[in-house]
């Protein structure tokens, strides 16, 4: 549901989101992120690390609430 997604996204701190963005959608490695956002790679796999625990937890959390 786009809505789900939409409300699990703007869960990510903007930093996160556009670093799953980057990532997921784009196809970009965690070291082409890190060379254009000049951070380290490690800063850019903690953050897609968050950003996919973030979006995993909202979507057991909801399912949670629909099960009987």
């Amino acid at each position: 549901n786009n809505e789900m997604l939409e409300h699990a996204l703007a869960t990510l701190r903007p930093v996160e989101r556009e670093t799953l963005f980057l990532s997921a959608v784009e196809g970009y490695t965690a070291q082409e992120i890190a060379d254009f956002t000049k951070q380290p790679r490690g800063t850019i796999l903690s953050l897609i690390h968050r950003a996919q625990k973030k979006i995993r937890q909202y979507f057991e959390g909801e399912l949670k609430e629909v099960q009987p």
